[in-house]
């Protein structure tokens, strides 16, 4: 088998080497200066995407079926050959934190079981619906059919996860960069006018005011040489001639109401993730003195991560036989400090024992206890 039978499977055309390698496709979900790269521009935006990726992209996956835990399959172990399991995630939980949808390709046909070989992320932006059947129109059934770099495509090759759909919203109208495009909007408009404030060394724009009468002509030839003498650098220092006064025109993003703005417009995007503003460094005055760190990292699981993480459990499990599940251990993420997990495993090891000593070196990733016996050298002659 070749390489383009492994990725395409028996249906190697051209169409679909075009939708593979991204040509323009008709859906749209940039508009108005928000986008995915200006969104991602904000620090807050970065963060919190950085903090729902790293999260979820650590878990160990785990194969089961009922409470018998299996060797990792091959999807289980690497849903995409091309990228890494966390590398996959990453991408997987970035495009569901922006778009509340994730589209994936079922690449290289399917095996013995019929496991697609491959599950290949797809922009959301290439990826937009193509036809609907009678229900769809109404909002009761998803489309049947989808546009994927200007291919059409039937749903059966897509797995389409979803974080957390809403009524009367469509996927591609969803998302936070959709719905939250006024917020956003704001945010860089912030940033760019702090930007342009420290590049030109003080207020962003400056008036030059004079008592006296002046002609057009002389306003202009006022304006051009203000203009030339401050292209020349911060440590230039024009002199105004005819009385002219310069003047600061515009907020000053230094100011403490202005800073105190930003640091709202930080929060209100930290709520839109659902990261707490401790995790963002830009307290707005939510006190958490008496939250153990196990318990904020539980509630940030709970109510934050979970979503990103069961979208993500839905779609493997569906593409598994015979009763089988993914899960992810969330455990490394829950876990308290090593005092607390002593005094855990202590009571449950205790008077009225749950767990044995084996159990407790296996759940913190240790080593059986090595036999004292078995470290003996065997002596020349006798029986194995």
């Amino acid at each position: 088998m070749g390489w383009k039978e492994l990725l395409f499977g028996k249906r190697d055309t051209l169409n679909e080497r075009r939708v593979m390698v991204g040509f323009p496709g008709t859906g749209g979900l940039v508009s108005g200066g928000v986008s995915a790269t200006t969104t991602l521009g904000l620090s807050a935006v970065w963060r919190c995407i950085d903090i729902l990726s790293n999260g979820v992209s650590q878990l160990d996956w785990r194969e089961r079926r009922g409470t018998l835990d299996l060797p990792p399959s091959r999807l289980v172990a690497r849903p995409q050959a091309q990228r890494t399991r966390r590398e996959w995630t990453s991408l997987v939980v970035s495009t569901l934190a922006l778009f509340d949808v994730c589209y994936l390709f079922k690449a290289g046909g399917t095996d013995s079981e019929g496991v697609p070989v491959g599950l290949w992320y797809l922009d959301p932006t290439l990826v937009s619906p193509a036809s609907f059947d009678l229900f769809t129109s109404a909002f009761l059934l998803p489309p049947n059919e989808f546009f994927i770099g200007g291919v059409k495509t039937p749903a059966d090759d897509l797995v389409i996860l979803h974080r957390s759909p809403q009524p009367t919203i469509s996927d591609t109208a969803g998302g936070i960069i959709n719905l939250a495009r006024t917020t956003f909007a704001a945010a860089i408009a912030a940033e760019h006018y702090a930007s342009r404030y420290w590049q030109a060394g003080g207020p962003p724009t400056t008036t030059l005011e004079t008592d006296q009468r002046l002609t057009l002509a002389q306003a202009t030839e006022a304006q051009d040489q203000w203009y030339e003498k401050r292209s020349k650098g911060p440590d230039y220092a024009p002199v105004l001639a005819g009385g002219l006064k310069a003047h600061p025109f515009g907020a000053d993003p230094t100011s403490e109401s202005a800073v105190e703005a930003r640091k709202e417009l930080v929060a209100d995007i930290g709520r839109y993730f659902g990261i707490p503003t401790r995790i963002l460094n830009a307290p707005t005055g939510d006190s958490e003195t008496y939250t153990s760190t196990s318990a904020a990292n539980a509630d940030l699981v709970r109510y934050t991560l979970q979503n990103y993480i069961g979208a993500i459990e839905d779609g493997i499990t569906d593409l598994l036989p015979g009763g089988r599940r993914m899960e992810m251990d969330v455990r490394r993420l829950t876990r308290g400090t090593q005092y607390e997990q002593a005094q855990a495993y202590n009571l449950a090891t205790g008077s009225k024992p749950w767990m044995t000593s084996a159990d407790v070196r296996d759940e913190i990733g240790l080593a059986p206890v090595e036999n004292p016996a078995d470290l003996v050298p065997t002596p020349v002659g006798a029986p194995q």
